[in-house]
Order: structure tokens, then C-alpha cells, then sequence
């Protein structure tokens, strides 16, 4: 599903979060431009833009700076992402994964953008919203950066914490949230969204697929993006 579109199943959990926060999910959602029904129906194309902007609406109106990590907290990377999970299952490592991950971001949405950078040291995995969408990424950024790195960790050892993560914007007055969810070595005020990943993460097993089967879904979903609808 390229484009600027997203499935709504990314906003799952929002409209209970919001009546918690003592706030009417409704008028937030119209002001974003978020049909109601993509909050209960979690299968609908919505704009990755009104997204953006519902995500910061919420954090703002209901003065939760935290929402999109409260929201990252239910989510899996396979519901979000879709079809390009079918392609993720069958990386060998944890690196082929995020090098998938990366190069065929664009099968999911043009609303963001990723990109995978080796390091001498093992590899840095970046995230940014894709210029002019929306005033404000901090809390999609946060979202995405959390469900990721959650993925990353089912990989890892017991105990696993990414050596750095980063953010672009400015670091919240409050960091207990954060450090519970990305560990301690966390970077504001810089110039990307990112999480650094050590050499040993990075060749961590991902799966017991077979390479011709990775490349074969490979195929077939590049296939089908360019096929007539």
C-alpha cells in the first residue's frame, strides 16, 4: 500500500485513551481529519498527514506528552506495517530485518521515511516523517521509534538495551517513561530520529525462514505494487 495513506489500525486504543483523559475522542479526530470510524475500525485508509496531526492533537488537548508512547505500549509492528510484515518474518537476522525494513518502508506509506545505516560499530536505523507533513513529529516519532525498537528486542538477549536512541526534538520534562521504554542512553536536540544497534544485536537470528522464500515475497510485493488496480 504505497502512498500517503495508512491503515487506521495505528490509532487502535486512542479513542479509550482519550475518555480517560477526561476528552471527547470525536471532536479531536474531526479536528485532526480522522473520520470517527477509524478509531473502531481498524482496517480503514486514513491519511498519514491527519495521523500526524491527530497524534498531536491528542498529546496537546488532553496534555499528554507521553501519548505516543502510552500508545506504542499495544501496539505490534506486524499490525501496523501490514503486508511488508509478510517480507520482515522472513529475514534471517535481525539486520537483513532492518535493511528490509528500510528499503521497502514505501510499501507501507510515503508519509515517513527510513533508512538503515552500518556503522563500524554495528548500525544506526533512522525514522522521520517525510518533509511536509505536519508541523510537529514528536509523537509519531516516539510511536515509531518504541514499536520498532520493541520488535528489535523480542531478538535480543534478556536484558537487551539499544546503545542510543535519538530524537530530534527537545527532551520532555519528565523522562521515566521514556527510559523505561528505550533505556538510558537517550539523545534530544539532534539531528535524526534513530536507534543504534550493536554489532551482536544486529546478527542476532530472526527467523527460520529460508532465503528463496524472502526473496520470492520480495518479488511478489513489488510485483504486486506496480500492478493495475
Amino acid at each position: 500500500m504505497a502512498g500517503p495513506l495508512v491503515r487506521s489500525v495505528i490509532m487502535s486504543g486512542a479513542a479509550e485513551k482519550i475518555r480517560q483523559y477526561g476528552r471527547k475522542p470525536g471532536l479531536i479526530a474531526r479536528k485532526a481529519g480522522i473520520p470517527m470510524a477509524a478509531l473502531s475500525d481498524p482496517d480503514l485508509l486514513v491519511s498519514g498527514r491527519a495521523v500526524m496531526a491527530f497524534f498531536e492533537l491528542v498529546a496537546k488537548t488532553c496534555r499528554r506528552r507521553t501519548f505516543g508512547l502510552e500508545m506504542s505500549a499495544g501496539a505490534h509492528l506486524g499490525a501496523v506495517i501490514g503486508p511488508l510484515w509478510v517480507l520482515l518474518r522472513n529475514a534471517l537476522t535481525v539486520e537483513q530485518m532492518c535493511v528490509d525494513l528500510a528499503k521497502h518502508f514505501d510499501l507501507y506509506s510515503s508519509a515517513a521515511v527510513m533508512a538503515y545505516q552500518p556503522t563500524k560499530s554495528g548500525g544506526l536505523l533512522h525514522w522521520s516523517a517525510a518533509t511536509g507533513y505536519g508541523e510537529s513529529e514528536v509523537q509519531m516519532a516516539e510511536f515509531a521509534v518504541a514499536t520498532i525498537l520493541s520488535e528489535i528486542r523480542m531478538h535480543g538477549p534478556p536484558g537487551w538495551t539499544p546503545p542510543g536512541v535519538h530524537f530530534r526534538h527537545e527532551a520532555p520534562s519528565d523522562l521515566r517513561l521514556h527510559r523505561r521504554i528505550f533505556g538510558p542512553h537517550l539523545h534530544f536536540n539532534g539531528e535524526h530520529n534513530s536507534i543504534e544497534l550493536d554489532a551482536a544485536i544486529l546478527r542476532r537470528p530472526h527467523s527460520a525462514g529460508e532465503p528463496h522464500v524472502r526473496s520470492l515475497v520480495q518479488k511478489v510485493l513489488r510485483d504486486d505494487e506496480g500492478s493495475p488496480v
